[in-house]
């Protein structure tokens, strides 16, 4: 938290997962009081949060909260895999996320498995340590960190990626996909990755529900590795 405090021009983040109060609140406290430093965060897809799933669940932390008489039972609800993605979005910083299927699942996902956190160009924080309550107090997880003239060229390093996948496939690749989806047969139902804005992925389910009728039943919803491709209907 100290480090998201200190920055002086910009946090770029890349996590696999954003699911750590401390560290939204920070992040969201720190767009609000140095709009000028810029903030980004690659997630991925894992995190996005459709906006009626993340209205029941600030429905179900509210109600948790309002039962809580203790700081343990306040950490309990806080704590239990809320997804932040949203919020941070909501309060103005620039997120995007990693998307590479109509559903997430283990078997095929081109997962974000990133934790890297960079500080106004210079510090490095990387390691086995997930945004997320379990890895803050259940599991042994690391975090090194590099810093100062010595780590530069592994700070433009670490940079240069971050810009590189940040840009993942936008403009034209996103054309192709879009394109694809809506002509291709079969339809994909799994995909190259693109990064993408919030608001870009609804409109992209939205499309490949169009597209395959049957992405959300519950064949395709049990056994999501034998459906990677949907047969388009004539």
């Amino acid at each position: 938290m100290a480090s998201i405090v200190a920055a002086k021009k910009s946090i770029h983040i890349a996590s696999d997962h954003m699911r750590s109060r401390p560290v939204a609140d920070a992040l969201i406290a720190k767009h609000a009081s140095s709009p000028e430093v810029e903030i980004r965060v690659y997630l991925d897809q894992q995190e996005y949060i459709s906006s009626y799933s993340d209205s029941l669940q600030k429905q179900e932390l509210g109600a948790c909260l309002a039962k809580a008489t203790s700081d343990a039972q306040q950490r309990a609800c806080t704590d239990k895999g809320y997804l932040y993605g949203a919020s941070l979005g909501a309060a103005g910083i620039d997120v995007r996320y990693k998307v590479y299927s109509y559903r997430w699942d283990a078997t095929y996902a081109a997962q974000l498995h990133d934790k890297y956190f960079l500080f106004d160009g210079q510090t490095v924080m990387t390691g086995s340590y997930n945004l997320s309550d379990n890895a803050e107090h259940d599991t042994f997880e690391n975090m090194l960190t590099f810093t100062g003239d010595p780590f530069a060229t592994l700070a433009q390093a670490y940079e240069g990626n971050f810009a590189t996948i940040w840009e993942t496939a936008r403009g034209a690749g996103f054309d192709a996909l879009k394109q694809r989806i809506a002509t291709a047969d079969p339809v994909p139902l799994v995909f190259p990755p693109v990064a993408l804005l919030y608001s870009e992925v609804g409109p992209l389910k939205d499309l490949l529900r169009a597209n395959c009728p049957a992405a959300d039943s519950t064949e395709y919803r049990e056994n999501a590795p034998a459906h990677q491709s949907c047969p388009r209907s004539p």
